[in-house]
């Protein structure tokens, strides 16, 4: 086993010793743990937080917890939380054949009103990709149906959720030019509740949507060429996340081509407005209350990218690194510019793994030089 292997094992084991230990005190909570990067965690939980595992109640799988919890939205009176799944929760009987009814994704509805969230009710969803979305009335839930090609529309009914009517169907072909087909991944509503913007990422295109008649009123392939500006050059791959602002603005993250797209959609048809660049791979999006500013999630980067909506600049990035205080610390030492870990600093390393830091050490196992 390996140092890097050793050190994640090792914060593993602290993971759990934390989460069994119940609430740390004032004094537990500033203890960080630290990494041969030179960076700093804080493994504890904070204050009050709890964890739950997401056990969807199936009649053949009753302990089973699914995975991939990719998305999460807040209904706009903040008393209800919802949590999608987006992944590969598939399961297979004795003879390792899939079972269809228990091979979905899901949707978890949490009632947040009080200290202690409190699960209200678990859908099913065949196919999906991240993509979910509150209509502003609160009652009115949409969910990307990712390779399905079509978009879920759930009501409120009665204090209960329930699918309305058959998915929205966007209507395109099994495969692009390259063979990839197709996947919405992010969905948002305007600010009146009548239009939903869809983002379709291996078409590089966004489908606006009629709610009211659950029809595709327009598409634009964002790529340059096909959107204004010089064919054969980057820009508008893989949309992935959507905001709209109001009724006619819409943000659309472009991950392969490092830039939020900016759609002008008070028309039938969506119409590129501008291409914003960004440093790093933008993912989610979140505008803040007065839709004055976005903040985008920048991957490779580890930046947050902050645009102002005013006239469609970025601001400025923020760096959600740590400082690196380890080796200023004296629990790591730097070789050629590169950082590593004083193991023998860490009275616990290697406990998960049962390794000794004696049996670690270079050349206990395979001859140095």
């Amino acid at each position: 086993m390996n140092i890097r292997l050793s050190l994640v094992l090792s914060l593993v084991f602290c993971l759990l010793v934390a989460a069994c230990a119940g609430v740390p005190d004032e004094d537990e909570q500033g203890e960080e743990a630290r990494l041969p990067n030179g960076q700093f965690i804080t493994p504890l939980a904070a204050f009050g937080s709890r964890f739950e595992a997401l056990n969807p109640g199936l009649a053949d799988f009753p302990d089973h917890a699914v995975g991939q919890a990719m998305s999460e939205v807040l209904s706009p009176d903040g008393a209800t939380l919802v949590i999608l799944t987006s992944g590969f929760n598939r399961l297979n009987d004795k003879a390792g054949k899939r079972i269809d009814a228990d091979s979905n994704e899901y949707l978890f509805f949490y009632d947040v009103r009080g200290v202690t969230p409190k699960l209200m009710q678990v859908l099913q969803v065949p196919n999906t990709f991240a993509g979910i979305a509150f209509a502003p009335d609160g009652r009115h839930l949409y969910v990307s149906g990712g390779g399905d090609d079509d978009v879920h529309a759930y009501v409120q009914d009665t204090g209960h959720w329930r699918e309305a009517g058959a998915a929205i169907a966007l209507g395109h072909k099994q495969s692009d030019d390259i063979g990839d087909g197709p996947a919405v991944a992010g969905v948002a509503v305007t600010a009146d509740g009548r239009r939903l913007v869809a983002a379709n990422y291996y078409y590089d295109s966004v489908s606006l949507v009629d709610l009211a008649s659950g029809r595709v009123t327009g598409e634009l392939d964002l790529r340059p060429g096909k959107s204004g500006g010089t064919p054969g050059t980057p820009g508008g791959e893989n949309p992935f996340w959507v905001v709209t602002v109001g009724n006619a603005l819409a943000y659309v993250s472009s991950q392969r081509d490092r830039e939020v797209d900016v759609l002008d959609i008070s028309g039938p048809a969506p119409r590129l407005l501008k291409r914003i660049p960004v440093t790093g791979t933008p993912g989610k999006m979140l505008p803040d209350l007065s839709r004055a500013r976005l903040y985008v999630a920048c991957d490779n980067s580890d930046t947050v990218a902050v645009i102002d909506l005013r006239d469609n600049e970025v601001l400025r990035a923020i760096p959600v690194l740590a400082p690196p205080r380890s080796v200023d610390r004296g629990y790591a030492y730097r070789v050629d510019g590169d950082v590593y870990f004083r193991v023998n600093k860490d009275k616990d390393y290697g406990k998960l793994a049962h390794r000794t830091l004696d049996s670690m050490l270079a050349g206990a196992r395979i001859e140095v030089g």
